[in-house]
């Protein structure tokens, strides 16, 4: 982007997540814009082995201990604690909170300390989804959290909606973001894989339930009953600590290595997308869901359900199919679409979804709805709206 000041400034931006990995995976062109623009950043997270990419950025990184799917209520004060004694020795002008637990701790520790923040709520997270009292707790806390949050940042209309119907968050305060924003250098353009003949699927993240994981394993076996030439892979990490986990014993029983490939987490998300002619992500619900932007960017084809968050992403017929929640046969309908398209359509499918991203989720879209509302909190040397 090229955004730069006349004058350095010294003010100080505090990003907080439950991982660094996801500041670093994620938030990179926020952290390189920020820092350009001369605000010094503090990262804080839980130690990962991405805290030297971050400092490597430029960031002063803080390590912070956090339970990020556990339940307990002194563990759960114990980081309300020791965000505020983080933020009262660090003093910065605002603190950026994504994720659920630095959202409602973080911001509880900000409020408390009468220092501005901003909470991104990138997705509902499966408390909301499995809607028993764990969700009305989580509600209570979101709400008394929120209550003097500067501005609250969401990534599709419904989870706004909800925040502000159920009184989460301050009407006025609740802002919608296009994504994350897209780093259109990373994810470029790049020709469909040619492979004798095979069409290549590939799942991209966490092995859980509720990313409808199982549907698509199991439509798989359908597929390639019917089409010798489908592919399938799953890249992401199982085991991990999440209620709707998969675990490798289970991916065994659903078909890995005779159905399906598998892969743990990689690296190469750009060289994973590469090797496939489709994204899938059958999703019960998402924020907005990234690895469909960037795989859209890349000009490949995506399938997904057709949730809030989901269907912001897939123009259906014209950048990918959408197919109806937690059903495996609708999935395999979509799935199969792909299967028939000429390879021109398939072209002309990735050129229609690359330039959708372009003109909708790049990052200068929404680093721009961001600092116009940083400018309302802080005052910079120069108006941050005049660099855009």
């Amino acid at each position: 982007m090229g955004v730069r000041l006349n004058a350095p400034m010294t003010k100080t931006i505090a990003i907080s997540c439950n991982t660094s990995w996801g500041i670093y995976n994620f938030r990179a062109g926020l952290v390189r814009e920020l820092l350009a623009i001369g605000f010094q950043v503090v990262t804080i997270a839980p130690f990962d082995d991405y805290v030297g990419k971050l400092e490597s950025l430029g960031c002063r990184h803080i390590t912070i201990s956090m339970d990020n799917k556990g339940k307990n209520p002194l563990n759960d004060y114990q980081l309300c604690r020791a965000y505020k004694k983080i933020f009262r020795t660090l003093r910065p002008e605002i603190i950026f909170n994504y994720t659920i637990k630095p959202v409602i701790y973080g911001g509880f520790a900000a409020k408390s300390l009468r220092i501005p923040y901003f909470s991104f709520i990138t997705g509902l997270g499966t408390g909301f989804l499995r809607g028993n009292f764990l969700r009305l707790i989580v509600e209570r806390l979101y709400k008394f959290s929120q209550v003097d949050v500067s501005a609250a940042f969401f990534l599709n209309e419904e989870d706004k909606n909800i925040f502000k119907k159920r009184g989460l968050v301050p009407s006025e305060s609740a802002h919608l973001l296009p994504g994350e924003g897209v780093d259109l250098d990373r994810f470029q353009w790049c020709d469909l894989p040619q492979d004798s003949g095979k069409i290549r699927f590939l799942y991209l993240g966490r092995i859980l339930a509720d990313k409808g994981v199982r549907e698509y394993l199991q439509a798989a076996k359908k597929i390639i009953q019917k089409f010798p030439n489908a592919h399938f892979s799953v890249v992401g990490d199982c085991n991990v600590q999440n209620s709707s986990a998969i675990h490798y014993q289970e991916l065994e029983q659903l078909g890995m290595g005779s159905i399906f490939e598998y892969q743990p987490h990689t690296e190469d998300v750009t060289g994973k997308m590469k090797e496939a002619h489709c994204i899938v992500l059958p999703s019960y619900r998402e924020g907005l869901p990234r690895t469909l932007l960037e795989a859209s960017a890349m000009g490949r084809v995506v399938v997904a359900t057709d949730v809030e968050g989901c269907r912001e992403v897939v123009q259906n017929g014209r950048t990918g199919f959408l197919c109806a929640v937690k059903s495996v046969g609708s999935l395999q309908d979509a799935l199969e679409k792909v299967l028939e398209l000429p390879p021109e359509r398939m072209l002309q499918m990735g050129h229609t979804g690359r330039k959708f991203v372009q003109e909708n989720f790049a990052e200068l879209t929404v680093f721009k709805i961001i600092f116009e509302s940083l400018n309302g909190v802080i005052q910079p040397s120069s108006d941050l709206n005049s660099l855009f």
